[in-house]
């Protein structure tokens, strides 16, 4: 084994600092420090931008809050604008929107169901408590099934009416 000269080793590493810090090279790289600034701030903007435009952070730290300091259950704003959005689907002229919003509501009801723990009663046995099952079985099964509004807010109030039992909003 050779023996390594710690004199030599300490004076190479002082004078590796002493070329970093040369003012030769930082005048020779100033250029290139302003442009990885500039690219750096262009990037710190772009997160502000779009964590500003995705609820990422409103779910994070906001709705944990709320729900802490409501006396709400935990989630149930989540639950409300799912039913709002249901419930918007029903306003408008379109059976398909009319079917999108039962199997949605369905869908909804089943999350529901799984969060509280309920896992003896499958979906089709609750509807079919419900008293829904065969329209929701003819809108799955059946594509050209018409769905008329009446009928279509019929079943979305047996669902409301469920989900009140539930106090799921």
């Amino acid at each position: 084994m050779e023996n390594i000269n710690f004199n030599d080793f300490n004076k190479d590493v002082f004078n590796i600092f002493n070329l970093i810090n040369s003012s030769q090279l930082q005048e020779r790289i100033f250029v290139f420090k302003i442009i990885f600034i500039i690219i750096s701030v262009i990037f710190i903007l772009f997160i502000i931008y779009f964590a500003s435009k995705t609820s990422y952070l409103r779910l994070l730290f906001v709705e944990d809050m709320e729900n802490s300091l409501s006396w709400k259950d935990y989630g149930q704003n989540k639950v409300l604008k799912k039913w709002k959005k249901i419930k918007k689907r029903l306003k408008k002229d379109d059976h398909l929107e009319h079917k999108l919003a039962l199997i949605e509501a369905a869908k909804l009801l089943e999350d529901i169901l799984k969060r509280m723990g309920d896992t003896k009663i499958s979906l089709a046995d609750k509807l079919r408590e419900l008293e829904i099952h065969n329209i929701y079985k003819e809108i799955a099964e059946n594509p050209d099934y018409k769905l008329k509004r009446e009928e279509a807010e019929e079943v979305i109030g047996i669902f409301e009416k469920y989900l009140r039992e539930l106090e799921a909003f």
